[in-house]
């Protein structure tokens, strides 16, 4: 089934596993709101605890809470 609108959709282009850490970089796939040349262009570079983390490739729905904090 097709996503909802305006629902953020990305794909897993990478994933690494360091002990307890699980690095996952994702591909967003339709932010409609920053234009077309954006889509894909910066992936998301998530880290999260040892859980089973999506396979590379997988298409996957991105849920955005609170605001972003950007470290550079």
């Amino acid at each position: 089934a097709a996503p909802a609108p305006g629902t953020l959709m990305g794909e897993v282009v990478e994933t690494e596993f360091a002990g307890a850490i699980s690095t996952v970089v994702v591909r967003v796939l339709n932010r409609t709101d920053i234009g077309r040349a954006f889509i894909g262009a910066t992936p998301l570079v998530l880290r999260q605890s040892g859980i089973e983390a999506p396979q590379k490739g997988a298409v996957v729905r991105l849920d955005i809470a609170g605001k972003a904090h950007v470290l550079g």
